[in-house]
């Protein structure tokens, strides 16, 4: 006999036939993937029915990836945590899902479908704006630690006052890796900024940042519309062809996520505010090269720390597969070599233009971000664990087109590219400003 289950639970019997007369029949409920059954029995009323015998989420020869297999245990924890006591499933209304129809869609599993059941189960582009938190923060730290012009004559550059303001957008690929969803963000934002001179070669500059992004994964099951802002502070030292400078800064996200579940026959669509911070610190150092009066070439090294933290949140809509997310962070290192090469070109007698172009290389001490979470069909439980990609190797490219009087109007176009193992990230903008 087949078993088609609406929900399965520990320790509960399931009557299905009454017979009259004398019966001679054997009838067994057949075992799933999942599922085995005890054997059909009769009762003292006369009803013939079974119960599950035990569950195999995990340990049923199905190779998982590592967050599939995280899932598996915390299904198997909800299962043997009801069956011994420890624990007691929560209700919830008749339109959500219960812990029961969860654990009864598994029965229809087959070793081909089961990795992508349990990843029903998890959220991962909602950790998406946290894995992209050290782009994010190395994007805020160049915006600040850029007010430059060339001098009256020659391609030696030096830092003035200004303010400026500018427009982006962009969009960011990362490609799944492992059992890891891949996603898409598309950006855009609006900065502002500037910079004073303190003292002889002193200069203190500061910039905001306010972005709207909008992120998918890649079967269209996640979404999510996140709002950030970051701002950040510059002091910059410059000595002759030497530029030094800090800056700090943090940034806050706030967003709504949805969660397309389809489980079987069991759909719902889980919601969630995943919101985020972040902080970061940088230090930077730099040395121009003059090659005649139209060429130079600029090395320089940054050195960044990054720290993400996650708010912890509650999803809703989903019942017993809503997730209970944990707060949560970690801290990020980084260290990013690089070289700018540029020309001085005549664009109006007092307002050359400057073409440039950036290469560099980040390498990053982390490599992913880890969600931890539980079910709320439970009372208690365990968290369990979920890994999102983090681009640790990342080769950065930009191009640009500076028009920058000595005082006066400034009018920049720039593309920022970056790359990484089955990771791109490429933006535009355009940034107007005035130097005093």
């Amino acid at each position: 006999m087949d078993v088609n289950a609406n929900a399965l639970l520990p320790d509960t019997r399931t009557d299905f036939l009454m017979a009259e007369g004398t019966d001679t029949s054997t009838i067994t409920a057949l075992s799933s993937l999942v599922f085995d059954f005890t054997d059909v029995t009769k009762s003292a009323e006369g009803w013939h029915g079974f119960s599950v015998d035990d569950a195999h989420f995990s340990g049923n020869g199905v190779s998982l990836g590592r967050n599939a297999g995280g899932v598996s245990k915390a299904m198997q924890q909800a299962w043997d945590r009801i069956a011994d006591g420890s624990a007691t499933e929560v209700k919830f209304g008749e339109d959500e899902i219960s812990l029961g129809a969860a654990f009864g869609a598994f029965h229809q599993a087959e070793p081909e479908t089961f990795s992508d059941m349990l990843l029903e189960l998890a959220s991962q582009t909602a950790a998406a704006p946290l894995a992209d938190s050290p782009s994010a923060a190395i994007a805020a730290a160049n915006s600040v630690l850029s007010c430059p012009a060339f001098e009256t004559t020659g391609v030696l550059m030096d830092e003035g006052s200004c303010v400026w303001s500018r427009v982006l957008g962009g969009e960011t690929t990362q490609g799944a890796h492992g059992d890891s969803s891949g996603y898409t963000q598309s950006v855009g934002g609006l900065q502002f900024g500037g910079q004073t001179e303190l003292s002889d070669g002193w200069f203190l500059g500061s910039g905001l940042t306010y972005e709207n992004s909008w992120f998918r994964n890649d079967s269209g099951s996640e979404k999510m519309e996140q709002q950030s802002f970051t701002g950040a502070v510059a002091l910059k030292k410059e000595m002759g062809p030497w530029l030094f400078g800090l800056v700090g800064g943090g940034g806050y996200n706030w967003g709504d996520s949805k969660r397309y579940i389809n489980l079987d026959t069991l759909s719902a669509t889980a919601r969630g505010e995943p919101d985020s911070a972040m902080f970061f610190a940088r230090a930077r150092a730099s040395y121009e090269f003059a090659f005649g009066d139209e060429y130079y070439m600029r090395p320089k090294v940054d050195f960044d720390i990054i720290n993400m933290h996650q708010y912890g949140y509650t999803e809703t809509g989903a019942g017993a597969m809503n997730l209970m997310v944990d707060g949560n962070s970690d801290t990020a290192f980084g260290v990013t070599p690089g070289i700018e090469f540029g020309a001085r070109i005549p664009f109006m007698e007092d307002w050359p233009a400057r073409l440039y172009g950036d290469l560099g290389v980040s390498f990053l001490s982390s490599d992913n971000w880890e969600t931890t979470a539980r079910f709320a069909g439970l009372s208690s439980m365990d968290s369990f664990s979920t890994f999102t990609p983090i681009a640790d190797t990342v080769g950065h490219v930009t191009f640009g087109l500076d028009l920058a009087k000595r005082k006066g109007m400034e009018l920049k176009f720039q593309y920022d590219g970056a790359f990484a193992n089955d990771y791109q990230a490429h933006t535009g903008s355009i940034r107007f400003g005035y130097r005093f």
